[in-house]
């Protein structure tokens, strides 16, 4: 541990082992679940030691059945007992509804106070579409427009229901990513029209008419580096849904954000840069052909302005000659979701010679957490939607609490494992975590806060443990494990993938 680290560590020993100890506790939840009148409902996954059951939930008014699919998403750290229970997506006129019970398992009050935000940590994420959606503000407010029933704080053993307001997905869209700070994301299917939601008074409100709504999820995929002076190989995807109207090549307000990430994901070194088209399988194959080819062609010219000199371009199309998903179900109905996925224009910089790709080089990874005594864990790849969904458990098994630094390799500005890579060493490219991108900004899809107890930011209580997740674009189908490295950490661990 870092002369610095120690001295901090000790400062916080003295004053927060007693509440460290109080988290410890309150993360047990403890209640049995057959529990005795009064005890609070347990958590669905206990996330630490058995200990005092919280405080038992005030009598609550009767309310409205409501159909719900069933989705919990749990807590990210064991020292914050929290839950989003029964997560439920509907579509409500033009906007798409989240609405769920946030259930606080602490004997403390719980203020998530995400109405005051202007950009509260609550996302929606189509993946196949590659579309991010963030909670929009009230009319001639910064405030968002989501409920305000946690501004007073939920009681201990109790629960809040919580209400935001989206832009609503295309038609075809099925399910959405849900992201929601202090929780892990979960995958919640979207009911239709008409589906019984609570009544919350964010439903009155006015939207903001000139609020951004909608952000590009783009990632990159980087190769080995070649000989010097040539340039990494880097890919990236982007979603022609975004990019373009439907049937269309020329390009929409919202391509100029997804083009914006291309050059903050390539650089700006020069090289070589190829442009792909690629449709799905509606309409006949000379259509689809030469849409491609136009496509990849209406890239081009923009890229070569975002990207100024030094850079040569090469457009092409494939038509629907390429897809990366089915675009039919096995049942031989349509599949929307992966038609969607098939509709992209993938950006190559570098060339790729003929012949075995040099091999990926180990990145150069800090250790300051784990010199600091935390531990780390690779937890579970998944494949959903085009993506992967990557996540790490880390540890704190020290009798202190122990604070995660600025620049601790791990977490970026926002929070999320951008330090988290994962390394495909048959292929030798190496992927990185994706962003959501509007123009002037972007935004880690990964953890959405730094909070890990309610004890003191960024601080993991003696004993505690906390899940760093974040989201990449998932390899090959014959791709069936990765190297994980670990920022900040100093490892490497093979994982495989599951489905």
């Amino acid at each position: 541990m870092s002369g610095g680290m120690v001295r901090r560590s000790a400062r916080a020993a003295a004053a927060l082992m007693a509440v460290s100890a109080m988290a410890l506790a309150a993360a047990g939840c403890g209640a049995d679940s057959s529990g005795s009148a009064g005890s609070p409902p347990s958590l669905s996954v206990a996330p630490g030691a058995p200990a005092a059951p919280a405080a038992p939930a005030a009598p609550a008014a009767p309310e409205p059945a409501i159909a719900g699919s069933g989705v919990v998403a749990r807590a990210v750290s064991t020292a914050y007992p929290v839950e989003g229970r029964n997560m439920r997506l509907v579509h409500r006129g033009d906007e798409l509804v989240l609405q769920f019970e946030l259930f606080n398992g602490m004997q403390q009050k719980f203020e998530p106070n995400w109405a005051f935000d202007f950009l509260p940590p609550l996302m929606l994420v189509d993946l196949p579409r590659s579309i991010a959606y963030m909670v929009p503000t009230r009319e001639k407010t910064t405030n968002s427009l989501v409920s305000m029933n946690t501004v007073d704080g939920i009681p201990g053993g109790s629960s809040a229901t919580v209400t935001a307001r989206f832009k609503a997905p295309p038609s075809e869209a099925s399910e959405m990513l849900v992201v929601v700070d202090f929780l892990r994301p979960v995958v919640v299917p979207i009911q239709p029209e008409g589906a019984a939601l609570r009544d919350d008074p964010v439903f009155a409100l006015v939207k903001s008419v000139d609020d951004p709504e909608q952000r590009v999820v783009s990632c990159s995929v980087k190769g080995a580096d070649g000989p010097p002076g040539q340039p990494t190989p880097v890919e990236v995807r982007l979603p022609s849904d975004v990019l373009f109207e439907f049937g269309s090549a020329t390009l929409s307000p919202a391509a100029q954000a997804a083009l914006g990430g291309v050059k903050d994901m390539i650089g700006s070194s020069g090289g070589a840069v190829s442009v792909e088209g690629h449709t799905d399988a509606i309409g006949d194959d000379a259509s689809n052909q030469r849409l491609s080819e136009q496509r990849a062609a209406a890239v081009r010219d923009a890229l070569a302005v975002e990207l100024g000199s030094g850079f040569t371009f090469t457009p092409v199309g494939f038509g629907e000659t390429k897809p990366i998903a089915p675009n039919q179900k096995p049942d031989g109905s349509d599949d929307p979701s992966g038609r969607a996925q098939n509709r992209r224009v993938e950006v190559r910089v570098g060339t790729v010679k003929p012949g075995a790709p040099p091999a990926l080089q180990p990145v150069t990874m800090k250790t300051l957490l784990a010199d600091a005594g935390l531990q780390a864990q690779a937890g579970e790849l998944r494949r959903v939607g085009g993506f992967l969904l990557a996540d790490i458990t880390v540890r704190n098994p020290t009798l202190v609490p122990i604070e995660f630094p600025l620049n601790n390799g791990l977490t970026g500005i926002r929070s999320a494992p951008e330090g988290v890579t994962l390394a495909d060493r048959t292929a030798q490219r190496r992927y990185e975590s994706c962003h959501a991108y509007r123009t002037g900004d972007r935004q880690s899809i990964g953890n959405t806060g730094n909070t890990y107890s309610p004890i003191s930011r960024d601080m993991l209580p003696a004993g505690a443990e906390a899940t760093f997740w974040a989201l990449y674009l998932a390899p090959p189908p014959k791709t069936t494990a990765v190297d994980v490295e670990i920022n900040g950490f100093g490892t490497v661990q093979p994982l495989p993938i599951s489905f």
